[in-house]
């Protein structure tokens, strides 16, 4: 109950990086990550590794979010 009342006071937010969007999507618990194109096969790997899905639906790589998916974004993100 405790984290459902924090996730509801914060909101989402989105920043871009190098060309690539990191959402932090609270409404739908996911840490969302949106590629200008189709990532390389060794990112796509990389996203995989760390948790990542794709999502059609959305036209998104995401997955649960959290202070490791954060992290597991950043490390990705570094490698561009």
């Amino acid at each position: 109950l405790e984290q459902l009342q924090k996730q509801e006071a914060q909101g989402t937010t989105e920043k871009e990086i190098n060309g690539i969007r990191i959402v932090d999507n609270v409404e739908d618990n996911r840490l969302q990550i949106f590629f200008p194109g189709k990532p390389s096969e060794e990112i796509r790997g990389k996203l995989k590794s760390w948790g990542f899905r794709w999502s059609p639906i959305v036209g998104a790589w995401q997955r649960h979010r959290s202070d490791a998916a954060t992290y597991a974004a950043k490390q990705i993100i570094a490698v561009l």
